[in-house]
């Protein structure tokens, strides 16, 4: 996976880890719809690098094998510590959300949960334009 702007010319922007191509479609119409950028990365470094001040919220998906959600975490909150980030995981892998916790993952949740959690979230997040 390439690191993949969907909407470029938006000032508040949604960044996301995650290979699953599905994910990646409802994330962004998901942003899409709340006026925010979608952004996709496919590594940690590709991750750090799409993350500016416009950034409302950072996606990790806490299961996924081309990187580590953790260490990327972790990162990102030393670089920028008020920056939200939602984790997923599958259910049957319970240590991941105790991973996610230490590193600094705002809010995790199951999979299952995943796409309710990133609504409420995002807007949350989402500033009103100017």
């Amino acid at each position: 996976m390439q690191d993949e702007r969907v909407m470029p010319g938006r000032s508040q922007t949604l960044v996301a880890g995650t290979s699953d191509l599905f994910l990646q479609s409802r994330i962004t119409e998901l942003a899409v719809s709340l006026g925010v950028a979608a952004y996709f990365a496919a590594d940690s470094a590709g991750l750090k690098r799409q993350v500016t001040p416009d950034t409302v919220l950072v996606v990790l998906d806490l299961s996924d094998p081309d990187y580590d959600p953790f260490e990327a975490a972790r990162d990102m909150k030393g670089a920028w510590p008020s920056l939200q980030i939602l984790g997923f995981f599958p259910h049957v892998k319970a240590e991941l959300r105790t991973q996610g916790e230490r590193a600094g993952v705002d809010v995790i949740v199951p999979n299952s949960k995943f796409l309710e959690t990133l609504k409420k979230v995002l807007g949350q997040e989402v500033r009103p334009p100017e």
